[in-house]
């Protein structure tokens, strides 16, 4: 009986160099039709893992489930997956139409049925028109949906994204994002994406899985990986992110600066690290009621246009970060006294790292 409880399914998977765990002891389950991301840092092993799922990078433990099927021992092109590597690796010589069959004819597809494929996969990345020009007569973006097509145009059950948009510039990989994001959703294929890129992952994906030292250490949706990081690791490349530590009392308060803070999660009697994001912090000029508030003093405002970051300095702390709206009448000047405070829910205790 298969141990697969997702479309795809990764039990104790492990890849070691020179005895270096690369990928050590992944289980993961991956929707049908689910879009997910591997995120985290270069040398985290992202890549070999998805290198692995292709049956490009060899598997020294652990077995890999696709569709109620066991891929252990299959090579690449035996494999009912497709990969679109960083370079998109179009053929120079061979126009995009001839690029997008080359796959068909690999699988013995020919005639007016390849013809047909390739007119389907060109419209749904909307490549019909430059079907006759070749790779260098196109934009980056364009060669991207080209190689989209070609990985695609073989109806594969799980589609591997290496860094997708790592060669885009900025303004191209934010409405590149969006469009891959609706193509995948359009024709519903189940899609593992690598990535370093925050802000890449929370888009596209519908969930996501942070790797450190080759480990999955939290998997969850952008909104539950963001909001609720388990780890320092996670809460800061996640985002920026406040880090106040202290013991916990009953009522899951810490201690910090002489005032008790509220946050979830805190064992009671226990040294707790709590992450805040600058977001939820609430800053008032002057002292709330209850008496628990943080003081401290602007020492800095950085104007990023839709809103302002600002810095308070409190004593004995490192420095806080506060988000507030850009509008400069909301922006108290560097000097000004303030207070901090923030809603429990949006205060996590975070585990302690090995």
């Amino acid at each position: 009986m298969s141990p697969a409880q997702g479309f795809l399914s990764l039990r104790a998977l492990e890849r070691r160099f020179a005895g270096v765990a690369a990928v050590a002891a992944v289980d993961l389950d991956i929707h049908r039709s689910e879009v997910f991301a591997l995120l985290g840092p270069s040398g985290c092993g992202k890549s070999t893992l998805l290198r692995m799922l292709a049956g490009l990078e060899g598997v020294d433990a652990g077995s890999i489930w696709l569709d109620g099927e066991l891929l252990d021992g299959r090579p690449a092109h035996a494999r009912p997956v497709n990969m679109m590597f960083q370079a998109y690796a179009l053929f120079p010589h061979l126009s995009v139409a001839e690029n997008v069959a080359f796959g068909l004819r690999q699988m013995g597809m020919k005639g007016a049925r390849a013809r047909s494929r390739v007119q389907e996969m060109l419209e749904l990345v909307r490549m019909s028109e430059h079907a006759a020009r070749r790779p260098h007569q196109l934009s980056g973006g364009q060669q991207q949906r080209v190689a989209l097509a070609r990985s695609l145009a073989r109806a594969p059950k799980l589609l591997l994204l290496d860094e997708p948009m790592a060669a885009l510039d900025r303004q191209l990989r934010v409405q590149m994002q969006r469009e891959l994001r609706e193509i995948l959703r359009a024709i519903e294929i189940t899609c593992v994406l690598v990535t370093h890129d925050r802000d890449e992952a929370m888009t596209m994906a519908d969930r996501i899985g942070l790797m450190q030292r080759g480990r999955l250490v939290q998997v969850g949706t952008p909104e539950e990986v963001y909001d609720r990081p388990r780890t320092r690791f996670a809460a800061e490349f996640l985002g920026q992110v406040n880090l106040l530590q202290g013991v916990a009392d009953a009522a899951e308060r810490i201690c910090v600066a002489g005032r008790l803070l509220p946050t979830r999660g805190a064992a009671a009697g226990t040294l707790t690290t709590i992450a805040v994001r600058p977001e939820d912090i609430d800053l008032h000029l002057s002292s709330p009621t209850h008496g628990q508030a943080l003081e401290g003093t602007v020492s800095g405002v950085d104007y990023m246009g839709a809103h302002r970051v600002l810095e308070v300095a409190v004593a004995g702390l490192a420095p806080l970060a506060v988000i507030i709206g850009g509008s400069a009448q909301k922006s108290p000047p560097v000097g000004t006294r303030v207070w901090l405070d923030w809603c429990a829910e949006d205060a996590v205790a975070l585990d302690p790292e090995a």
